[in-house]
C-alpha cells in the first residue's frame, strides 16, 4: 500500500493492518469487509475512476517520509528526540 500511495495511485483492500491509515473511502480507494473476487475487480474499477485519487494518496504519502520519519520515531525512542 505504501507503494501505490507514493506513486499517487488509487487503493483497494480488504481490512488488513494499515488499510484505514492509507485509504480514504471514496477518495483514494476502498476497504472491502469480503475477500470476493468480483466485489475486488468492481471495486478497482470505481477507484481508477475516482477524479482526485493520486492527490489524496500523495497526501496521505507525505505522512510517511524520510523527512517526518526521525520525528516520528523520536518521539517514541528518547536517543531520537531533537
Amino acid at each position: 500500500m505504501c507503494e501505490m500511495i507514493a506513486c499517487g495511485k488509487a487503493l483497494v483492500s480488504t481490512n488488513v493492518s494499515g488499510a484505514t491509515a492509507m485509504i480514504r473511502e471514496g477518495l483514494n480507494g476502498f476497504i472491502l469487509k469480503e475477500r470476493d473476487p468480483d466485489l475486488y475487480a468492481n471495486a478497482v474499477l470505481k477507484a481508477m475512476a475516482l477524479p482526485d485519487a493520486g492527490k489524496h494518496s500523495m497526501e496521505i504519502a507525505e505522512k510517511y517520509t524520510l523527512q517526518y520519519l526521525a520525528r516520528d520515531i523520536g518521539a517514541l525512542w528518547q536517543p531520537l528526540k531533537q
